[in-house]
Order: structure tokens, then C-alpha cells, then sequence
């Protein structure tokens, strides 16, 4: 899965955490994910196990835990200067309000460049005649 990818996989899941998309599927924001309106036994968790650019960077250790600098390598971090999970950065915004809307800006900041990255590189790439 390339980062673009996994940028685009947690657009989705955090667009579909909007409260117009909740309701119509009779879903409620629950802990730190949503859940069914009618269920307060569990839900689907919006943390490092189910975020495709933390899957992606972060090297978990037996017990699931990771080194915190393991996220510099994660565009979203690169983007936002910080952790998400930092004080007042979109993930933390996102489990203390329930607001997906911090997030999703800063995802789509993070894919706009990550494009812009790459377009780049291939433009790069045709004018000097190289592959790439």
C-alpha cells in the first residue's frame, strides 16, 4: 500500500465518521470510534489498529506497543509537525469532540502533497529522460 493509498483509505473511514453519514447508517460516535446507536458494548476503533498510515509506519512490538518517534515517518505527521495523537492535533480532536473535520483537513492537506510529491518526481523524471 503506498502512502497515497493509505491516505485515502482514512479519508474514507473519517468521512464516514460525519455525523450526516452516521445517522444514516444509525451510527454513533462511541469512545474513540462509532458504533451502532443501539450498542454501547463496543465499537469500530478509530486508533493505531485500524489507521492504514499507522499500519503502515509504525513497528509495533509484541505486546502492540511502539516507539513514539516511530511516527516521523508517517506523511501525516510530516504534515501536521506533530504526532495526531499529540494534545489538540486531529485524532485527539476527534476522541475528546467527535469531531472527524480536523482530520479530514489535514488528510487531504497530506494527499494534496503527497500527489503534488509525486507529480513532481515524475515531471522530473520525463525531463531528464529517466524512468522513475
Amino acid at each position: 500500500m503506498t502512502d497515497i493509498e493509505a491516505v485515502k483509505q482514512a479519508l474514507l473511514k473519517y468521512t464516514g465518521a460525519r455525523k450526516e453519514n452516521l445517522d444514516k447508517h444509525d451510527c454513533k460516535p462511541f469512545g474513540d470510534g462509532v458504533a451502532d446507536k443501539d450498542y454501547d458494548g463496543g465499537s469500530l476503533r478509530f486508533d493505531s489498529t485500524s489507521c492504514s498510515l499507522c499500519c503502515k509506519h509504525l513497528n509495533t512490538d509484541y505486546n502492540g506497543f511502539y516507539p513514539y518517534d516511530d511516527c516521523k515517518t508517517c506523511p501525516l505527521a510530516e504534515t501536521l509537525g506533530d504526532t495526531c495523537d499529540a494534545p489538540e492535533q486531529p485524532w485527539r480532536v476527534w476522541t475528546d469532540k467527535h469531531d472527524p473535520e480536523p482530520m479530514i483537513k489535514a488528510l487531504l492537506k497530506t494527499l494534496k502533497t503527497l500527489q503534488d510529491a509525486k507529480k513532481k518526481k515524475r515531471d522530473s523524471a520525463s525531463i531528464s529522460g529517466g524512468g522513475g
